[in-house]
Formats: C-alpha cells, sequence, structure tokens
C-alpha cells in the first residue's frame, strides 16, 4: 500500500515545475478543490508570476474564501478575503463577485473604488445587499453607509415587538423608513408579518407580493406565504408558533431574524420534534 510520503513524491514528480502546477491549480478549480487549488496556485505565482498565474491565484482565492463562508468557517473566509485584497483583483469576474462576499464577510469597507473598478457602477444593489446583511448581523454593517446599522437595528427591534404581540409598535417602528431606503423591503417583510399573526392573509399577501424575490426578506416570508396557502390560517399560527418556541429553544438568546431563518428549514422539512 502506497504511503502517503510516496504519493508526496510521485505527485511531486508529475508536477514539478509551474507548468505541470498550473495544470493541477485549473483541474481543481473545475473539480470545486479551491483548497488545493489555493495552494498550488500560490507556489505557482510564486515561482512563475506571470498575468494568467496571477489570474488563476485571484480564482482560487475568491473560491476558496466562498467556500468558507458557506460552511460558516468566518474567520478563515477573512484571511482569505484578505488575501485578495491585498493583492488586488484585476480579473473582472473576480472584481464583479468580489464585494459581495466582502459584503457577507462584513469587510465591504475595505472596498477601494481604484482597486476595485466595478465598484462604483453598482452601489445601489450593494446598498441592498449591505441592508440585508446589516439586519442579520449589525455588526457587520459596513461604517461607509450612513444609518445602515441604526435602521438594520430598528428593523430587528420591530421583529421583536411582534414576536412578543406588540404589532401596532413593531409597525410604528418601521413607518419612517422611506420607500427609497434599501431597507423597504424590510418595511414589507414586517408588515406582512404582523398580517400572517393577524391571520390577515389578503395583507399579508399585498404586502409580501412586492418583496425582491432575490433578498433575504422574500427567502424567509416564500415558506411561510406557502404554509398559509395551503393549511387553515388557525393550524398554520400553531405550527409556526411551535417551530419558534423549538427554536428558542434550540438558539437561546438568538435573534427573531435568525430564528425565522431556522424556520425556513424546519418548514421545509416539516420536522418540529
Amino acid at each position: 500500500m502506497a504511503t502517503k510520503s510516496n504519493r508526496n513524491k510521485r505527485r511531486a514528480g508529475k508536477t514539478s515545475g509551474a507548468s505541470g502546477l498550473f495544470d493541477l491549480v485549473r483541474r481543481n478549480l473545475e473539480k470545486g478543490n479551491s483548497k488545493q487549488a489555493l495552494k498550488d496556485a500560490r507556489v505557482c505565482y510564486r515561482q512563475e508570476p506571470t498575468a494568467e498565474h496571477r489570474r488563476y491565484l485571484e480564482f482560487a482565492l475568491i473560491q476558496r474564501s466562498q467556500q468558507l463562508e458557506q460552511h460558516r468557517l468566518r474567520e478563515e473566509a477573512r484571511r482569505v478575503a484578505q488575501e485578495l485584497l491585498d493583492l488586488g483583483p484585476l480579473e473582472p469576474s473576480v472584481q464583479a463577485a468580489f464585494p459581495d462576499l466582502l459584503l457577507s464577510l462584513g469587510m465591504f469597507d475595505r472596498v477601494r473604488d481604484d482597486a476595485m473598478p466595478s465598484a462604483a457602477g453598482q452601489r445601489t444593489d450593494w446598498e441592498a445587499k449591505a441592508a440585508d446583511v446589516a439586519v442579520r448581523n449589525p455588526q457587520d454593517a459596513p461604517a461607509s453607509m450612513a444609518g445602515c446599522r441604526a435602521t438594520a437595528m430598528q428593523i430587528r427591534a420591530a421583529l421583536e415587538r411582534l414576536h412578543a404581540g406588540a404589532a401596532e409598535q413593531a409597525l410604528a417602528a418601521v413607518a419612517a423608513i422611506p420607500r427609497s431606503s434599501p431597507f423597504a423591503d424590510w418595511v414589507l417583510f414586517v408588515r406582512g408579518l404582523a398580517a400572517y399573526y393577524e391571520q390577515d392573509a389578503a395583507r399579508m399577501s399585498a404586502n409580501w407580493d412586492r418583496l425582491d424575490p432575490n433578498r433575504l426578506a422574500a427567502r424567509i416570508a416564500r415558506p411561510l406565504a406557502c404554509l398559509v396557502d395551503g393549511t387553515t390560517p388557525s393550524k398554520t399560527d400553531s405550527r409556526v408558533q411551535a417551530g419558534l418556541r423549538k427554536l428558542y429553544r434550540a438558539l437561546p438568546g438568538a435573534s427573531v431574524l435568525i430564528s425565522l431563518e431556522a424556520l425556513n428549514s424546519c418548514l421545509a422539512s416539516d420536522d418540529w420534534r
């Protein structure tokens, strides 16, 4: 049976030189093996710092950081993202995808428009994404977006009040947020959720049907709306309240939003036990 050292020796023989490593980088990226691809891409670029080797180093860095973030290995993902920031991405596809990753990692304030030419033209879209990130994790709200964290806290406070049964206070908490705000979707979500708790399906739909389907609020609302459509309101409320109680027991101290996101998975599996 081949030992690990023997396998490594054979691998080294097959991949001696930057050209052999470069082929491995490309194959591992295609397979989604970003960990090994990044190791080899670093060596490859160090041995021969060509434009093509740099390009694939950027691909490996962003793919690795994205995968770490998806697996909730946040600190590791941030370290890899910082390496890409320090390198300064030049590949257009990496430049286009990088700000979204930085937003999700709470690093958006580190984007420089001179280093990321695509950043200046997509501000509105990123502000909406930043709003979603801030509602989930207020500490990750970009400091460069005035009022982002404060407005996110308003939304979270409204959700807390809804869960406590104080619908009027919840709606009042978001009443001053303008339609032009990147948080406008969350105002619709709060209003629809208030209607949901009041078993007013028409008013719930009137608000939730206006949500941007690609944003977080819509992803949370969708299974709840489907549940209403498929069952009687009283049964729906009973199941959702039971799910929320289960989630609060499982996630002590968790925010309402995180509980609702976890409720998403529970609804999909129909498992309250």
